[in-house]
């Protein structure tokens, strides 16, 4: 936790739209650049936390997402999440001066969609085809208090039929 004060520039793009009537494409970016300006330790003549990245907060991540309506009635789409790496420390003492990383991750998703008629369709989503194992949270915790991370969803393939009255 900081108890001092922080610091996060950043940019986010976003765009969506169809770049033909059956295909259409969702992407997003997000940079955040934060650093630690104080930390709780105020007037002390060494901070080693000023200048260390937030923890948690990557610096780089985006994702896109396409689908494709053929003419038949199938629907098939394929996109993609990327967080970059970030930082589960920061320092905590002028000779402790090392940063553990969290490493980036990929994951890759698709999905299948038929319509029936009109009053029946059948999906199939397949999230994280590749089984990437990968942590959305570290926390690094006292030497008092456990350290936890919360991994991320694994593979999953989830059908779907929606029946409309």
């Amino acid at each position: 936790m900081l108890d001092g004060k922080s610091r996060v520039n950043g940019l986010s793009l976003s765009a969506n739209g169809q770049i033909t009537p059956a295909w259409s494409v969702t992407a997003n970016y997000t940079y955040l650049d934060s650093k630690v300006l104080q930390n709780a330790a105020d007037g002390s003549p060494t901070d080693p936390q000023k200048g260390a990245p937030l923890t948690n907060t990557p610096k780089h991540s985006g994702s896109i997402f396409t689908t494709y309506k053929l003419p038949f009635g199938l629907e098939v789409g394929y996109g993609l999440t990327y967080q970059g790496k970030f930082y589960m420390n920061n320092t905590t003492s002028a000779t402790n001066l090392v940063l553990y990383e969290v490493k980036d991750y990929l994951i890759h998703n698709a999905y299948l969609s038929y319509t029936v008629n009109e009053n029946a369709r059948v999906q199939l989503n397949l999230k994280n085809f590749t089984d990437e194992v990968y942590f959305t949270g570290v926390r690094n915790g006292a030497t008092t208090s456990p350290q936890w991370a919360r991994v991320g969803e694994g593979f999953a393939a989830i059908g779907t039929v929606t029946l409309t009255f």
